[in-house]
Formats: structure tokens, sequence, C-alpha cells
């Protein structure tokens, strides 16, 4: 078990090893410990001293979740997606203000979206308009909208990671995806129902597959709505490899269980903080965390 022990100050906390259940010196704040503790005798009456007197316990993986905003995908399990039940009522809430927020959007980038629908056919040959297959709610394949970025003849067939410095990218396609104008066609799938503002990136059906099979707990993020942008997005950046898509898929995993009105207000702020202050940085910005 680990003490948190202070002194007098709270930012000058320390954590300290209890080999056994004895009280430190100076008093502690908080407790963390791991499973096997709690079926031992000796750590329960310790243990119920701290509860009794109001010193905090948490177990081990509560406060790394808590303080990495990420959740441990090695010991994740289906269980652990169950508290979503107690959010339906959120969940409800949640879908009305997609509807009113992506109309109102729409209506007022109307204008924006007429002239990009002319200038994009204008810069490379092709639709203004990009569509993908990818995977929602439940598992079930959806179409994607994005505004097209890279010239016609050079969209990958195969799913693959987007390249950073991409030469398929046009001039306008630069600007857009700099700025995620690309994005906003979404807000049709989120009218749809395909897709809500807030949540977990919607993937692409080949990597489905392929991360099913590699990362633990891969598919839950299928039981919400996948977002335009998410928790992931805002503190994880740009996944172009299995390693990197694995640690998105914690931060992923961190938001289902933590959903709430306040974790989604925090991701809005964040995101338009992202987009205001990145535009201008290079390529390697975590603006880039979207695809």
């Amino acid at each position: 078990s680990l003490a948190k022990i202070g002194d007098n100050s709270p930012t000058n906390h320390k954590f300290v090893v209890l080999h056994k259940p004895n009280l430190p010196v100076p008093p502690l704040d908080m407790v963390i410990i791991e499973n096997k503790h709690l079926s031992r005798p000796n750590w329960a009456v310790f243990l119920s001293w701290c509860a009794i007197n109001s010193v905090q316990i948490l177990m081990v993986r509560d406060y790394i979740e808590r303080t990495t905003g990420t959740v441990d995908l090695n010991g994740f399990e289906l269980g652990e997606a169950i508290q979503l039940l107690t959010a339906k009522k959120y969940l409800y809430f949640k879908r009305v203000f997609d509807l009113i927020a992506s109309t109102t959007l729409l209506l007022l980038l109307s204008p924006m979206f007429l002239i990009l629908t002319i200038l994009i056919p204008l810069a490379s040959v092709g639709p203004a308009f990009f569509i993908q297959e990818r995977i929602g709610l439940g598992g079930i394949k959806f179409k994607m909208y994005k505004f097209r970025s890279m010239k016609l003849e050079s969209q990958p067939a195969p799913a693959s990671f987007t390249e950073h410095s991409d030469n398929r990218v046009t001039k306008i396609g630069h600007f857009i995806q700099k700025t995620h104008i690309d994005e906003l066609p979404q807000l049709l799938n989120v009218i749809k129902g395909d897709m809500s503002i807030i949540g977990p990136r919607p993937e692409q059906v080949s990597f489905t597959n392929e991360f099913q099979k590699t990362i633990p707990g891969f598919y839950m993020r299928n039981c919400i709505r996948p977002g335009i942008t998410g928790w992931a997005q805002i503190l994880c950046g740009y996944a172009d490899d299995i390693e990197s898509s694995r640690k998105k898929v914690s931060y992923d995993l961190f938001y289902i269980r933590h959903l709430s009105l306040f974790l989604d207000i925090s991701i809005c702020i964040q995101t338009i903080k992202l987009v205001l202050f990145s535009f201008g940085n290079d390529e390697q910005s975590i603006t880039s965390s979207w695809r």
C-alpha cells in the first residue's frame, strides 16, 4: 500500500510505502491500495480506521486513472462499462444537444459550405466531399463525410494512416486540414444519428477488425456514438501506428467510464482552444489528432 503524507502544504505531498498496517508520522491524507489488501484481516482493520477518520482510500488502478485520464487496458473488463447504464438520461440529453447544436452550426456555416463545394473541385478534379465507411454505435457501418483534402487519383484504396506533410494533400486541402474545416460535414452525420459532436473517433473498418484482435477493450468504443472531437483527440494527439492507437483507446475508455456534462464541456473548451491557438503551428501539432 502507498500512503500520501502531507507536511502542512498541499503542494508538498509525498508518498511512502506501508509494508505493515501502521500509521506513519505525520498523519496520512490518502491511502492507495491493491485488491489483495482487501482480503487480509490486519489490513481490513487499518482500512476501517481510515474510513472512520475520513482518510480517503483509493485502489491503485483508480488513482492512476484519475491522475492520467486513461484506463489501464490490461485490466479493463466488460463489467467496467456497465456504469454507462446509469448515464442513459444524460445520453438522451446529449442527443438533443447534438441535434440542436449541429443544425444551428450548419445553418451558420452554410455560406462557407457553398464556397468550399465550388473551390475544392477547382483545386483538383473530383467531388467536394470525401466519403469513407467507418464503424459507429453498436459496430454498425456508416458513411462518414469530409471535405476532400487530397487529390482524387491519390486517395488510397486500402486503409492507411495519413502521413504528416503528405504530398497527396492539395493547397486548399492543407488549409482545411490545418483548421479542421474538412471535418465540418460530419455535422450531417450527427443529424443523421451516425455520430455525436463529442465521442471516440469512428475507426476505419479494416483498422477496427485488426484492433479488436490486438487492443483490449477496443470493442467498448462502440457502446456510444463516435464523435467529431473527443477526450483522446485533445490529450493524445495523432495515432499513426498500433501502439499510439492503443494509447488513444485508453483515453476513449476513460471518457466512456466518466461520461458527464462536465467532461463534455471541458472537451468542447479544449477543442476550441486547440483549433484557435494551433493555427499556424507546424504540422506535428496536436491538431492533427482528427483522422
